[in-house]
């Protein structure tokens, strides 16, 4: 769930040669694109990245080849690599395997026997055991639906619990296995959250996931939009939780957490400044260390505009790190081209 959030999965691109002209014209002239023939969509490196290695993940799982996604997955483990956002790129092996949620329940169930022909074949398998209860807790949420809580039915509540619970349990007996993976703890974190774990259940397991990989920037921010209100926080939880996180890390490094876990929420909710309190400036400072550390990310650049908009209005900021885009918008960053065009029409002149 976290994945689909942070990394998009959506190839929508542009490579209108008029467009770009006009949009270069205005710019320059100090004007923001508000015309949607007028802006440049592009899809950033890191979501390119993203979508190549889970479509290979894909690939590997359809054709049942075990041996190579085992060792795509430990590739990626073994070296800890990540995105711009801090989350591993592990985390896309994974999601090339869960299938999306408009696949029919004949082809949840048809991914499900291939998970478990995978332990069979391979019983010792953290990552063949990790991938089926990801799967199970996609699959929980698919039967649930995205609509509030009132209107979710009977039988969507039942498969939700039965089908997490069932992931935990697989979890469990993951557990024991002496190979280890950082994503076990992602989905028990999500399984436990559907689960309306209470916060002492779910410190327990957040401390266990950051003592076992405390640079996992994935768990930062499941445990942040846990702590919102829609799952049981209270106002000023997620604000307490993340300055505490920030500052224990501490220097440019906690800032950086600080802006990757806001950037991630506000993806999810609708103002993680007004809304949970947290703080623009600190998530500003921890976008410079992320700019410094991917001065080239059109990601990074259209997220720090974003979270720009969205935190620090009134000022100057936001103008000018739009301008700063020149036209070349990734929808993603913004939610969607429209929200793009909504959000920045009154930095005009």
């Amino acid at each position: 769930m976290i994945l689909i959030v942070v990394a998009g999965c959506s190839k929508e691109t542009t490579d209108n040669k008029n467009d770009s002209s006009l949009q270069k014209q205005q710019t320059s002239q100090g004007l923001i694109p508000t015309n949607p023939n007028e802006i440049t969509l592009i899809e950033s490196a890191v979501r390119k990245e993203w979508l190549e290695i889970a479509a290979k993940s894909a690939a590997l799982f359809a054709a049942k080849d075990f041996d190579k996604l085992e060792e795509l997955a430990n590739q990626y483990r073994t070296s800890k690599e990540c995105f711009d956002t801090g989350i591993w790129k592990l985390e896309a092996v994974y999601f090339g395997i869960v299938p999306s949620s408009d696949k029919s329940d004949e082809e949840w169930k048809m991914s499900l026997a291939t998970l478990h022909d995978w332990i069979r074949t391979k019983p010792n398998s953290i990552t063949a055991r990790v991938a089926l209860a990801g799967t199970l807790v996609d699959y929980g949420w698919k039967a649930r639906g995205s609509d509030y809580a009132k209107n979710v039915s009977d039988t969507g509540w039942k498969l939700l619990g039965e089908r997490l619970s069932e992931a935990v349990q697989v979890l469990k007996q993951a557990g024991n296995l002496s190979e280890k993976c950082p994503h076990y703890w992602t989905v028990m974190l999500e399984a436990a959250m559907g689960l309306s774990a209470n916060k002492s259940q779910y410190e327990t397991l957040f401390q266990k996931a950051i003592a076992s990989e405390p640079d996992f920037t994935g768990y930062y921010c499941q445990k942040a939009y846990y702590l919102s209100p829609r799952w049981g926080g209270q106002p000023g939880d997620m604000e307490v939780f993340l300055e505490g996180a920030a500052n224990q890390v501490g220097g440019e490094n906690g800032d950086l957490l600080y802006a990757r876990v806001a950037w991630y929420v506000q993806l999810l909710t609708r103002d993680v400044f007004d809304d949970h309190g947290l703080s623009w400036e600190r998530t500003d400072k921890g976008f410079e260390v992320l700019e410094k550390l991917y001065p080239n990310s059109i990601h990074v650049q259209n997220g720090r505009a974003y979270m720009a908009v969205m935190g620090c209005e009134k000022t100057l900021a936001p103008r000018r790190l739009i301008l700063a885009l020149h036209g070349q918008i990734d929808p993603k960053d913004w939610t969607s081209k429209e929200n793009f065009i909504r959000l920045t029409h009154t930095y005009n002149p």
